[in-house]
């Protein structure tokens, strides 16, 4: 008894997969969490990436059908001149060299302030050898500053990827 029902279930699944299908798609949230979503509701979503194209498999963007007509832009939509664009633009590109620099002394100071702490350990070691408290503190100290350094040194290649995509 109980075999025939699972049977009926799954054959009930099968077919309702077949009538139902949709596409789906993988998308994230504000708060940067996967969810899945069908055609109606990706809008909500950001970086929807389809997984999905009815009952078969997506194996890539270019996996949607090409002879989908493109909708024209509504005479009444918004439009920003070539001169203003140019000025977002630049106004852009130069936040992002602010931040460049600033990330590029950010950087510099926490190497040298990681350089201070390392070349002293030897020496704080040896003075604090019965004190193993002192010393695990100490070295969880250089721990952090050393990913401090790694932070910023990741910060500056994006910041630096990103100029580059702008010229």
């Amino acid at each position: 008894m109980k075999i025939t029902l699972l049977i009926v279930f799954a054959a009930y699944l099968f077919t309702s997969q077949l009538i139902f299908a949709a596409d789906i798609y993988k998308c994230f949230d504000d708060a940067g969490q996967p969810a899945f979503a069908d055609s109606k509701t990706k809008a909500a979503y950001k970086n929807c990436k389809l997984l999905l194209i009815g009952d078969s498999p997506a194996s890539d963007s270019k996996a949607q059908p090409s002879n989908r007509v493109r909708t024209p832009t509504p005479s009444d939509f918004p439009r920003v001149d070539k001169q203003t664009q140019n000025l977002r633009d630049n106004k852009r590109k130069q936040i992002l060299q602010d931040e460049l620099a600033t990330e590029k002394l950010a950087l510099e100071e926490s190497r040298k302030t990681y350089a201070e702490n390392q070349a002293n350990a030897g020496v704080y070691r040896a003075s604090n050898v019965r004190e193993s408290g002192k010393i695990a503190k100490y070295e969880d100290n250089l721990e952090r500053l050393k990913n401090e350094v790694s932070s910023h040194e990741k910060n500056v290649q994006l910041l630096q990827k990103e100029l580059d995509s702008t010229r």
